[in-house]
């Protein structure tokens, strides 16, 4: 069956979030939230493990499952190409990998502060260091954050969300593609 890659981006994208929605998923108590939260200064975790899982292993994240057994992360979810890994511990961190069709993704998610734009600058510094300096292109988006196109070519967005009382935050970075391209991953 023949699918239309900007239809495959989409679905990839947003079946990757939903995955990080379900896991992501504590008690709904305040207490049980905040224990399971990130301080900001706590997401430097998070970024040193998008770091590792998806910018380290561009640029087509065939190393992702490697590392993941590397660092201990438990596989949860294995889905028609798409991977979710989570971490031990009172705060979780998802790590999770897909392909749809000529799509191919990387990213991680985590409960976090209401503080997007701070959290956001840091994986995108990160981002930025990783591949070849400043973004190219930044892209608006009502949906995410942010959505920029790299350096090195890769698509990388950050969708911040309150659900209730727990803040989710994902970040999501795609293998270098052109720049005709770009627009599928953020606006279908």
């Amino acid at each position: 069956m023949m699918h239309h890659p900007g239809k495959a981006r989409a679905r990839l994208v947003a079946s990757l979030v939903a995955m990080a929605f379900l896991t992501v998923a504590c008690g709904p108590s305040p207490e049980a939230v905040e224990k399971a939260s990130f301080t900001l200064e706590e997401t430097d975790v998070a970024v040193s493990l998008f770091s590792t899982a998806c910018l380290e292993t561009l640029p087509s994240f065939d190393r992702f499952e490697q590392v993941m057994a590397a660092q201990g992360l438990t596989l949860t979810a294995n889905e028609d190409g798409k991977k979710l890994y989570k971490t031990e511990g009172a705060k979780p961190i998802l790590a999770l990998h897909g392909t749809e069709g000529p799509a191919i993704a990387c990213g991680v998610g985590f409960l976090g502060p209401d503080d997007f734009a701070a959290v956001g600058q840091k994986f995108l510094t990160k981002a930025e260091r990783q591949t070849g300096g400043a973004a190219k292109e930044r892209f608006p988006s009502s949906y995410f954050q942010f959505a920029v196109q790299l350096r090195n070519g890769s698509v990388m967005s950050h969708e911040a969300s309150r659900k209730g009382i727990r803040i989710h935050h994902i970040f999501f970075i795609s293998t270098p593609v052109p720049r005709s391209e770009v627009a599928s991953y953020i606006y279908n």
